[in-house]
């Protein structure tokens, strides 16, 4: 297995990592980045980001660090990969099930992503199921859910879908205050790296 390192740092204190977060975040940058801790993943010894940069809000680090869950999973599995790097750092345990959660019709639905709802598609391809409405207005349903609208979420305590609500679905199987996109690009250079 190939050198992980994870520096984690203020961000405007060490102008090297503060350029690559800079970069990482492109046009969405923001001044008020700085002060903030960064999180920046390299493997080997080469400078080189693999894993996309971060900024949280939170001045302490109150989940497991990248490195931590790596030991725990099969580096082999590109989809354990794919979620992973998809939802670090802002998820708290990718690698857990959701326990007290039983419905076997949403846990397959929701397989590849360990029974989380955690993906765009996800919420969008179980409004479409439970409704019948096309792309376009799931795309506006999924918005509205990320943004927390009032009528997103009046919409999602009306559909029902697997024998619960959508809503249930929602607040018991979204761990984010919004959902994100696979990421396989970064994916399958981390999986390359650990693997060939």
């Amino acid at each position: 297995m190939n050198k992980i390192i994870e520096s984690n740092f203020t961000v405007g204190q060490d102008s090297k990592l503060t350029n690559l977060i800079i970069k990482s975040f492109g046009s969405s940058w923001k001044d008020e980045f700085i002060g903030q801790t960064g999180n920046i993943i390299f493997i080997d010894t080469k400078p080189k980001q693999v894993i996309l940069s971060s900024v949280s809000s939170e001045q302490t680090f109150k989940k497991p660090y990248f490195t931590e869950y790596l030991k725990k999973m099969d580096y082999s599995n590109f989809d354990n990969l794919l979620l992973l790097i998809s939802t670090y750092p802002d998820y708290k345990d990718i690698t857990k099930r959701p326990s007290t959660l039983k419905n076997k019709h949403l846990d397959q639905f929701l397989k590849e992503t360990n029974g989380w709802l955690v993906f765009n598609y996800q919420i969008e391809n179980l409004y479409m199921m439970a409704t019948g409405f096309d792309q376009t207005q799931a795309t506006i349903f999924r918005k509205n859910i990320n943004k927390k609208r009032t009528a997103g979420l009046k919409e999602a305590k009306k559909i029902k879908i697997f024998g619960t609500t959508l809503n249930e679905v929602i607040v018991n199987r979204m761990k984010f205050d919004f959902v994100v996109n696979p990421n396989y690009s970064k994916t399958y250079k981390l999986y390359q790296y650990l693997n060939l």
